[in-house]
């Protein structure tokens, strides 16, 4: 077996290893605090969340040596509707560095396709967490994001939530590929609007002005992200503008195959560099139309700032200081590593351990798969 795969191997192992005990802790937190105020879970099950990711770090930084760099504005201790170009499976794992910052890890949660509901132990989780899973039915989607956002501001839950407007994957060296999905978001930016004006009796349609041959990006779909915009409505403090953009050996080149999670875990990227914006969430306009070209404008910039990048120029901005939290990421990796050492050194620990990848790993899929064919 090569070095590539070694290395994947490993990291997979130690992360999958450890998610049947978390999500088991997980389990006997949220049933002590059943008859305790929602608040108070939430705010635990954000510490736990932290806690699970800063062992996730343990594989993605320490065990690639991958330096990740930040350019730009710094983040605040606020909320806020986070946004991001999506090249690599790995994306959301820089929300953990960005929280870190400010003690946010723990407040991120995911706009996230429904299929990955059914993602052992982590599908049905993320929905626990704040995740919220959207399907290719618009007029549900809405009713269901709007909701979830409302509720949470209404519980005054710290909120970072991450979308991915372009819906899918950009992929390096597929221009063909590119522009089929690119073509694809413009005409579901106009068919979803269109739907909307017929079976709800009319209204503004959401149809964003188009953009121009972008190289580097896909063209955003609008309407995910307006209606985040329109259920964070007062509780966003902010839009965080995210562009990333990942480097082989230390260079500005562009990578010359799609980047991916096999890729990183074979320390592949030395660098990955990540530029941010940030926007008053009071500059974000009220109507549709407008915050759809809003976020186009947005995805214009980026396309320019990745062409800059690997032009050899560089992302613009201060670079952003980082503290090493090499002490941090080992001694939550020690505890979780503990725990799951603790689990299988007993028989009734290796019963239970057994019980919850049955009924939590696959039985999770299984009950994720039924609801997803229950409701459509």
């Amino acid at each position: 077996m090569g070095r590539f795969n070694i290395h994947a191997a490993l990291a997979y192992t130690g992360i999958v290893a450890v998610a049947p005990v978390y999500t088991g802790v997980w389990m006997l937190l949220r049933t002590a605090t059943l008859p305790l105020p929602s608040k108070l879970y939430h705010a635990l099950d954000d510490m736990l969340y932290a806690s699970y990711q800063a062992y996730i770090r343990l594989y993605f930084e320490l065990y690639t040596g991958t330096e990740f760099i930040f350019h730009g504005d710094l983040p605040q201790d606020e909320n806020a509707l986070c946004i991001m170009n999506h090249q690599c499976t790995t994306d959301w794992f820089l929300m953990d560095l960005l929280g870190d910052f400010v003690g946010a890890v723990g407040r991120v949660r995911f706009v996230l396709k429904s299929g990955l509901r059914m993602l052992p132990w982590y599908g049905w989780y993320f929905e626990q967490h704040g995740g919220i899973f959207v399907s290719k039915k618009w007029a549900k989607d809405k009713e269901h994001i709007v909701k979830t956002l409302r509720s949470a501001s209404a519980k005054e839950i710290p909120t970072w939530l991450v979308i991915f407007p372009e819906g899918t994957r950009f992929t390096p060296g597929d221009p063909e590929k590119n522009l089929r999905r690119r073509e694809s978001a413009r005409a579901d930016n106009s068919r979803r609007s269109a739907s909307l004006s017929t079976t709800e009796g009319g209204g503004t349609a959401v149809v964003p002005r188009d953009s121009p041959d972008l190289t580097e990006v896909l063209c955003p779909r609008v309407k995910g992200f307006a209606a985040c915009v329109e259920g964070l409505e007062g509780h966003a403090d902010a839009v965080y503008d995210m562009t990333v953009a990942y480097s082989v050996d230390g260079s500005f080149l562009r990578p010359a195959n799609n980047p991916c999670m096999e890729a990183m875990m074979d320390g592949e990227y030395t660098q990955v560099h990540i530029h941010l914006k940030r926007h008053d969430a009071a500059v974000l306009p009220n109507d549709p139309v407008a915050v759809g070209n809003w976020l186009v404008d947005r995805f214009v910039e980026k396309d320019k700032l990745l062409q800059n990048f690997y032009k050899g120029k560089g992302f613009p901005g201060d670079v952003l200081e980082t503290e090493s939290r090499s002490g941090h990421i080992l001694a939550h990796s020690a505890f979780w590593l503990g725990l799951l050492g603790i689990t299988l050194s007993t028989k009734v620990g290796r019963q239970v351990y057994a019980a919850q990848v049955l009924f939590g790993g696959l039985g999770g899929s299984i009950a994720s798969f039924l609801y997803l064919k229950a409701t459509g």
